[in-house]
């Protein structure tokens, strides 16, 4: 399997703590780096937000509360691992486990930094 394309929509609050919230507000250029995603039963795989197709609204925002979208298609080449997991389950579930920020921080959909289930459709041919 050489290339799968992830069609995600969600919208999640984030969760940081007090420090690194105050330090979000302070910093004007802190940028998305990637978004991390889990499957069930395995481990989370990095989308970058180069991977993310033109077109997709990828963003988060401070105020009035912290939070992040993402309504678009990635491509992604999968690790073994993934692969076998789309290919084994007819209606894989996919889950948001954090946003990684550049340059300093994770933020998590959950107060536990526990993944947050997602619509996401996975394909190997790009979504129309």
């Amino acid at each position: 399997m050489a290339t799968l394309y992830f069609q995600i929509e969600c919208e999640i609050e984030l969760f940081a703590s007090a420090s690194d919230k105050k330090d979000l507000k302070k910093n004007s250029d802190t940028k998305i780096d990637s978004v991390v995603l889990n499957y069930e039963g395995g481990q989370g795989f990095y989308i970058e937000m180069k991977d993310f197709i033109a077109g997709a609204d990828v963003g988060f925002s401070i105020e009035p509360t912290l939070k992040t979208w993402v309504k678009g298609v990635a491509k992604v080449k999968p690790k073994a691992d993934l692969a076998r997991y789309v290919e084994a389950n007819a209606n894989p579930e996919f889950f948001f486990h954090h946003l990684k920020m550049d340059p300093w921080c994770e933020l998590y959909g959950n107060k536990k930094s526990e993944p947050v289930k997602i619509k996401c459709v996975v394909s190997e041919s790009k979504p129309k």
